[in-house]
């Protein structure tokens, strides 16, 4: 059976996220990766410029490469640069948010943490997210809340 379109770009994002992993835990750079990769997420998210500029059909490979390498240079890893570097050579910048999420599932792995996902009525405490993400019956929990008054849910990641 043939892979589905979305089957294979996470097969993608996946051989990525090994690739920038390995390098990372190679040269002890494994925090700063992810943190920066992290708010390269939250910039996607909230930055229609930064999105825009990774998936418009629009730019140019060549000024894409030249825009990112004039925005983040000396401001991120070099890892992290170059692996949006190679993404947009490779005609993949949109991939980019799928990368990440592979690298933190991989890096989750790796750490032995557990994600989990909670639904409340309201917002969890400080508290209560501290003893969610500490039991000691269980691996390391990453906990992120979301909290939505029209739906009233809290979801944890």
């Amino acid at each position: 059976m043939a892979a589905t379109a979305f089957e294979a770009t996470q097969t993608v994002a996946r051989v990525y996220a090994e690739a920038v992993l390995a390098l990372a835990t190679e040269r002890g750079a494994i925090n700063e990766v992810e943190a920066e990769l992290a708010d390269l997420v939250q910039l996607w998210r909230t930055d229609a410029a930064f999105s825009g500029l990774m998936t418009s059909a629009a730019i140019d490979d060549d000024a894409r490469r030249e825009s990112l390498r004039k925005i983040f240079r000396g401001r991120v890893h070099d890892l992290v640069l170059n692996l949006m570097l190679v993404l947009n050579d490779k005609g993949r910048s949109m991939l980019l948010p799928g990368v990440i999420e592979a690298f933190q599932q991989q890096l989750d792995v790796q750490r032995g943490r557990q994600r989990v996902f909670v639904t409340t009525a309201v917002p969890l405490t400080a508290d209560q997210r501290q003893r969610t993400s500490s039991r000691r019956d269980a691996s390391p929990v990453d906990i992120r809340c979301w909290w939505s008054e029209s739906i009233r849910t809290c979801s944890a990641a």
